[in-house]
């Protein structure tokens, strides 16, 4: 009889943009809201973290908020841990895994620009039989 699995999952391009102050365009709006020629960061490469062993293990489980900086090259320039797992091994492996991802930068007026986002990662276990 096999022990449990350990699933990382990443944002599967669910990326959000973080909340931050308000901004409005009153003209040259998409049906989304955003200005015409504006869009937001999404994940290019993505690998999935690690599930650490230890957390296996103990059967330790939890999501992850990530939020980070994107630059305008699409790289990630700094990543913090917004929402907690309850489990600081969990939240460091999916730090560690964030910093490796890349982006489609998100882009205003047409042109590159940084961003910042919230990213969760959830770590599953499943039963393998």
């Amino acid at each position: 009889m096999a022990g449990p699995a350990g699933v990382a999952t990443g944002a599967n391009g669910g990326a959000a943009p973080a909340k931050s102050g308000s901004g409005s365009s009153l003209r040259g709006t998409a049906p989304d809201g955003h200005a015409a020629g504006d869009s937001q960061a999404t994940p290019a490469y993505q690998p999935k973290p690690t599930y650490p062993a230890f957390a296996r293990r103990l059967g330790h489980e939890g999501r992850v908020v990530i939020r980070i900086q994107v630059l305008s090259s699409g790289a990630v320039a700094a990543a913090s841990i917004e929402r907690s797992s309850g489990y600081a091994v969990l939240d460091e492996a999916a730090l560690a895994s964030i910093k490796r991802w890349r982006f489609r930068p998100a882009q205003r007026a047409g042109q590159p620009v940084d961003a910042t986002l919230n990213v969760p990662i959830t770590f599953k276990l499943q039963e393998q039989g």
